[in-house]
């Protein structure tokens, strides 16, 4: 697909997700209580019934540009002794200019990326500490080579939070870690294998406003190259209401390495709680 019809995918991307947030609206004064912490919310013992829309421009080494939209799903279930059950999946689009093969230097090409799905188990121990366990999976339903890594893929996940009301209501800290390998898919694509970290500090202000520092994972070990990538990245969010959220996340490498994970990423945000 050409520029044209990337603009026609991302758009119908933003009309979903607009005609959902406007049907969500109509019947928020009904709706059952949503949580209150004043921040997006990335805390993985407690998790949240949530759609969410994304749009993710990243430039790559050799000056390359992708713009990826995505739509996520999470839904959380109650179980025995208050543990919970979150489960996620996560459809994207991929709008690049790095496609090569018969595409004009600088155009852009655009098609479906890898769908992502996700199960954790979390729980609260007491008013500060919760933990939780899972794994994560990308299925490559990518329409073609160019918008996705053409394997099958998983990452068994395990996170910790300490929360600080010192600071304020709803700020913590928290370590996440993941190792994604692949494990089948097209024997001509490359392997995966890399750890990935996100030391979060959250901390939340007054008027719905949220600072946290490495919210994504974004930090990694790759096993195949024997290198890190250690970015330094930040997100401000702002939570409107009880239901609507919004925040804007940038990274960008603290050290050159040979194959950086990105030279800037930006993402924009916004979050539907249930």
């Amino acid at each position: 697909m050409r520029s044209t019809a990337g603009r026609k995918l991302i758009s119908l991307f933003l009309v979903l997700v607009i005609a959902l947030i406007a049907t969500r609206a109509a019947s928020a004064q009904q709706a059952a209580d949503g949580a209150d912490g004043a921040s997006i919310n990335n805390d993985i013992s407690k998790p949240i019934h949530r759609l969410d829309y994304f749009l993710e421009y990243m430039r790559a080494v050799g000056g390359a540009d992708t713009l990826t939209p995505k739509i996520r799903y999470e839904r959380p279930f109650d179980l025995y002794n208050s543990w919970k059950l979150a489960l996620r999946v996560e459809f994207s689009a991929v709008s690049t200019n790095d496609a090569g093969g018969s595409n004009p230097p600088g155009a852009f090409v655009t098609g479906l990326g890898d769908t992502q799905f996700q199960g954790v188990l979390s729980k609260e121990f007491d008013a500060r500490q919760g933990a939780g366990f899972g794994v994560r999976f990308w299925a490559p339903t990518a329409s073609g080579d160019e918008f996705g890594n053409g394997r099958w893929r998983m990452a068994p996940t395990v996170g910790y939070r300490y929360s600080l009301p010192e600071l304020s209501k709803d700020s913590y800290v928290q370590l996440v870690a993941r190792y994604q390998f692949d494990f089948a898919g097209d024997p001509k694509r490359s392997h995966s294998s890399n750890l990935q970290l996100g030391p979060t500090l959250n901390i939340a202000f007054a008027d719905g406003l949220s600072f946290a520092l490495f919210p994504s994972t974004d930090i990694r070990y790759n096993f195949m190259t024997r290198e890190w990538f250690v970015p330094f990245n930040f997100e401000i969010a702002k939570q409107w209401n009880k239901y609507f959220l919004t925040g804007l996340e940038v990274g960008v490498p603290l050290f050159d390495t040979a194959s950086p994970l990105y030279k800037f990423k930006i993402e924009g945000h916004i979050a539907l709680r249930f």
